[in-house]
C-alpha cells in the first residue's frame, strides 16, 4: 500500500523556508532609494549596444533560417551551423566594439531595468528596427 503523501515531498516545507532565509535582503543602513543599475549608462554606450544588438538579431535569424532548412537537419550539420553562429555573433560584436561579456552585461540591465529598457526601445526606433 503506497502512503498518502510521497516522502520525497515531506522535505519540501523546509526547503521554501531554507529558501526563504537565504534570500538576499537589503542591508539596515542601506538606501531604498538608490539609483538603478542602469542609470550610469551613457547614452553613447547605449547607442553602441543597439547597433551591436541589431547585428546580433540579424545573424541569428539567419543562423535559425538555416538550421530550419530540412537539408540541414542531420546532427553534423547542426552543429557546424551552430559553432559557424558562435563565430557570426563574435565578429558581429567585435565589428560593434563590444565583447560577449560587456554585451551580456547590457542585455541583463536592458532587461531588469525599465528606464533603460524605455531608451532602449526609442533608440531601436531611431536606429528604424522592431525591438
Amino acid at each position: 500500500m503506497r502512503p498518502a503523501f510521497p516522502a520525497r515531498f515531506a522535505l519540501l516545507p523546509v526547503l521554501a523556508i531554507l529558501t526563504l532565509a537565504a534570500a538576499p535582503r537589503p542591508a539596515s543602513g542601506q538606501a531604498d532609494s538608490a539609483a538603478p543599475p542602469g542609470a550610469a549608462v551613457a547614452a553613447d554606450s547605449l547607442v553602441a549596444f543597439v547597433r551591436a544588438h541589431r547585428a546580433v538579431v540579424q545573424v541569428r535569424e539567419q543562423a535559425q533560417a538555416e538550421l530550419a532548412e530540412p537539408k540541414n537537419k542531420k546532427e553534423e550539420e547542426q552543429l557546424r551551423l551552430r559553432e559557424q553562429l558562435r563565430t557570426r555573433v563574435a565578429a558581429a560584436l567585435r565589428e560593434h566594439g563590444m565583447t560577449q561579456a560587456r554585451f551580456d552585461a547590457f542585455t541583463y540591465l536592458v532587461s531588469t531595468d525599465d528606464a533603460l529598457r524605455k531608451a532602449f526601445e526609442a533608440e531601436l526606433g531611431r536606429q528604424g528596427a522592431k525591438p
